[in-house]
């Protein structure tokens, strides 16, 4: 468990290879209370969790992948103890769990890359948590067919206060 009262970026991978749970928060209350994932996130080994809080803005850059193996559960929440927040994945950016569920929630928008559960488990996207505006949108450029934001067999549910995806930017399941 990692916790900064002020912005947190991970630059170095973080991997936790025994089961446990992986716990990443900037707990801060201002407009610079980011968590920035240049790194990848990863718990394997068994059923660990990882949960990705911030006071603000969740920012999942180009090399800031993030894994669980078994039912490990993956959430990440933005705008905590903001009244806005986003999470934006960069273009071409992971979040996969082999079981777990995968949820997104954030007071604003949420800018989509690719969220994967390999064995059907549930898929939650919320945008405009607690707020009137927040849209769900795809972030991925230059997409091919084979290019799918949200992959499950299961369940897949996305929640938005002011639109999800675009005529131009429509999100692939």
């Amino acid at each position: 468990n990692l916790t900064a009262s002020s912005p947190l970026t991970i630059n170095q991978v973080v991997t936790n290879n025994d089961a446990g749970n992986i716990s990443l928060t900037a707990s801060g209350s201002t407009a610079a209370d980011d968590v920035t994932l240049a790194a990848a996130v990863t718990a394997t080994g068994g059923n660990g969790a990882i949960t990705i809080s911030a006071g603000n803005d969740v920012l999942q850059n180009s090399n800031g992948n993030i894994s669980a193996a078994g039912s490990g559960a993956i959430s990440v929440t933005a705008g905590v103890s903001t009244s806005d927040g986003v999470i934006t994945m960069a273009s071409g950016t992971t979040t996969q769990s082999v079981s777990g569920s995968i949820t997104y929630t954030a007071k604003a928008g949420v800018g989509l890359s690719k969220l994967s559960s390999t064995s059907g488990a549930a898929i939650n996207v919320t945008a405009g948590s607690g707020t009137s505006s927040g849209a769900i949108t795809d972030n991925l450029t230059g997409e091919t067919a084979s290019d799918i934001n949200l992959s499950t067999s299961g369940t897949a549910t996305l929640s938005a206060q002011t639109g999800i995806g675009t005529s131009s930017q429509d999100i692939d399941t």
